[in-house]
């Protein structure tokens, strides 16, 4: 997880009473390459916001082949159309079945992955330095 915000400490015990602290790695703010080598190590992108005003996070990611989950919000839907499964708002057991549909369903990884790059290098897509 990249980013604190002032839920830390409710992340933190929340990883602890799930036992989680073995596969839950959080990373204060990042950006350029070390952001860029941890989404070269990751495998998908989970993104759970519950209100987006067009970060770049997301298509920093999609330019790294990373598919996302993501709520199916409405700015959601002209800004990322393609590349990631947009799960009904704030349904978090339909959210936790798309990371594992996700994660076991190759052809629909491999789908997600070629939207995604796509979607990344459509021109005028982002003003991010790391994105071409």
């Amino acid at each position: 997880m990249i980013g604190v915000g002032n839920l830390e400490s409710e992340v933190m015990r929340r990883i602890r009473k799930y036992g989680l602290e073995n596969n839950v790695v959080l990373f204060v703010f990042k950006d350029g390459v070390e952001k860029l080598k941890i989404f070269k190590n990751s495998k998908v992108v989970v993104h759970p916001a519950i209100y987006d005003s067009g970060g770049m996070a997301a298509c920093e990611a999609m330019a790294c082949g990373l598919p996302e989950i993501s709520f199916d919000l409405l700015a959601l839907k002209s800004y990322y159309p393609k590349g990631m499964i947009k799960t009904p708002c704030y349904d978090l057991s339909a959210f936790a079945d798309n990371i594992l549909r996700l994660l076991n369903n190759e052809e629909l990884y491999e789908k997600l992955q070629r939207e995604a790059l796509e979607l990344a290098r459509t021109p005028g897509r982002s003003n991010s330095p790391l994105i071409p």
